[in-house]
């Protein structure tokens, strides 16, 4: 979800709490759960990447959120802070594939021929070598 204003360079003036502000906690449920179900949502500036274990409690979160704040809801995440995300019924694949091409790119190795081994192809390694060492530094 992305919040329609945000205020980057703000000064904070309220408190922020990392545990249940006063007065929200229910005495004798602290710590406890609710047998198994799990929402998590990450806050990055404007965006919010909202999670849970029942996608009935993630929609109605979404709703009370979009309710108190102008938010759009952008659908599945696709890209996160650089990181593609590919999401299917069984697994999550978490991809960097746009920041290497920008590394191969500044790197200036666009043009060279890509290999699925970073050394020569069946080079045979023997202690008995007579072959200069390489500087590792």
């Amino acid at each position: 979800m992305d919040v329609k204003s945000a205020f980057l360079n703000g000064d904070l003036k309220e408190e922020v709490y990392v545990h249940q502000p006063p007065g929200f906690v229910i005495p004798g449920k602290v710590g406890k759960g609710s047998g198994g179900n799990a929402l998590l949502v990450d806050v990055y500036v404007d965006d919010l990447v909202i999670t849970g274990t029942k996608d009935a409690e993630v929609a109605t979160f979404k709703e009370e959120m979009k309710a108190t704040f102008q938010m759009s809801d952008l659908g599945p995440l696709y890209f996160y802070l650089g990181i593609e995300v590919h999401q299917d019924d069984s697994r999550i694949t978490l991809r960097q594939t746009a920041y290497a091409k920008r590394v191969v790119e500044l790197a200036g190795l666009t043009d060279c021929n890509p290999a699925l081994t970073p050394m020569e192809e069946r080079l045979k390694l023997s202690h008995d070598s007579t072959t200069k060492e390489v500087d590792a530094t």
